[in-house]
């Protein structure tokens, strides 16, 4: 699948880069990919409150799929899957607001700086050593953008805030299933 149209420009924008890791106890890699990530448009069931997940167009389990991710009245963004890779275990999916034909003003970025050519991939692994006898899958979360630079500091803290918040909240989610 093509990358929608570059909409950056690096002679006012700087680019940010951030990713987060955790392992998450109580499911193992295969199971946490499936349940979590593998179907695009169900993200919802454990991100929860803080973000609604509604798909656009297309499967959430085929590339090319968009959903809408609503933050607050007014405040949402547009990402497309760009590829999915069940034997990895590795979603990779961009934003698509700007620049790119979808339509979102610039207005409606829910984040405190620009939000431009967004990439983001989530890959699992399973841990084959751990404490006990449950199962336990790694899980990192990486994504780049491209944004003014007087919001590179703030906008790589809403990365590091976003992908840890919920790396927790898988870790609680399984912890509380063992």
């Amino acid at each position: 699948m093509p990358r929608p149209a570059a909409a950056h420009d690096p002679s006012s924008q700087t680019y940010v880069e951030h990713a987060c890791s955790g392992v998450i106890c109580g499911v193992d890699a295969d199971s946490l990919f499936t349940t979590c990530f593998r179907d695009f448009g169900t993200w919802g069931h454990w991100v929860g409150d803080e973000a609604q997940f509604t798909l656009l167009s297309g499967s959430g389990r085929e590339v090319g799929a968009v959903r809408c991710v609503d933050f607050a009245p007014d405040k949402r963004l547009h990402e497309q899957l760009l590829a999915l890779d069940d034997v990895a275990r590795v979603t990779t999916y961009a934003g698509i607001n700007y620049g790119t034909g979808a339509d979102i003003p610039p207005s409606a970025n829910p984040f405190p700086g620009a939000f431009v050519d967004y990439v983001s991939s989530i890959s699992v692994e399973p841990v084959t050593v751990c404490e006990g006898d449950s199962p336990c899958a790694f899980m990192r979360w990486s994504g780049s953008l491209w944004t003014e630079p007087a919001s590179d500091k703030v906008m790589k803290e809403t990365l590091n805030d976003f992908y840890s918040r919920n790396i927790r909240k898988l870790q609680e989610r399984y912890r509380r299933e063992q």
